[in-house]
């Protein structure tokens, strides 16, 4: 629409983009092995028919995503609707769902819920988020997230397997935990507290990697 109006692209091009490309974000951190250029035979329009592709690899050891971030302030949702609403946001497949307690106009009390989602499904949570609370309005921004390159290694416990969830930045481990849902799981089953499960699973994890 408005001054980008009209066919920017071809079919052909169009599937290949479609095919190739893992998503839209900023370019990443790269050495630069060289720079394509074309332009088309199509002339007029805003924007200039050209094309420029740039190859390299990348000088980033971690890893990043654009995702979308959705909040809302609420002053009048009682603490029940509060937390059913974090709970379909979750099930709606949100990366992250968190609440913030703030002061509103009038110094009132009241909660900000917040959620990252990936483009994809952040109309779905902001669906959510209008049906399932009072709020008139929605902030909605794109950030760049950072993570950590994500591996998991079973361990054998006296309380049975236990996942360690791994974070790797390049070839460094920099963070290693045991999987929450599994220790809970495992302490049920043996009647023990959930922090001895950890303790073990632990133990175990540095003892064979010598972490």
């Amino acid at each position: 629409a408005g001054a980008n109006s009209g066919e920017l692209t071809t079919p052909t091009a169009a599937a290949i983009l479609s095919t190739l490309a893992e998503g839209i974000g900023p370019m990443p951190a790269l050495s630069l092995g060289g720079v394509g250029y074309g332009a088309g035979s199509r002339e007029g329009g805003a924007v200039p028919n050209l094309l420029r592709v740039f190859v390299g690899e990348s000088d980033d050891i971690g890893e990043a995503d654009v995702v979308v971030e959705l909040s809302a302030n609420l002053d009048d949702c009682t603490g029940e609707i509060l937390g059913a609403t974090m709970d379909q946001l979750h099930t709606a497949g949100c990366l992250d769902v968190w609440a913030t307690p703030i002061y509103m106009k009038k110094s009132r009390p009241a909660w900000m819920i917040s959620a990252l989602a990936a483009e994809v499904d952040a109309a779905r949570v902001e669906e959510i988020l209008f049906q399932q609370t009072t709020t008139f309005g929605l902030r909605r921004r794109s950030v760049t997230r950072s993570k950590l390159a994500r591996s998991y290694k079973t361990v054998e416990t006296p309380y049975g397997p236990i996942r360690i969830k791994i974070g790797c930045r390049g070839d460094a481990v920099l963070t290693a935990s045991p999987e929450f849902a599994d220790c809970r799981n495992a302490a049920e089953t043996h009647h023990v507290p959930i922090r001895e499960v950890m303790d073990a699973a632990n133990l175990i994890w540095r003892s064979e990697t010598s972490i």
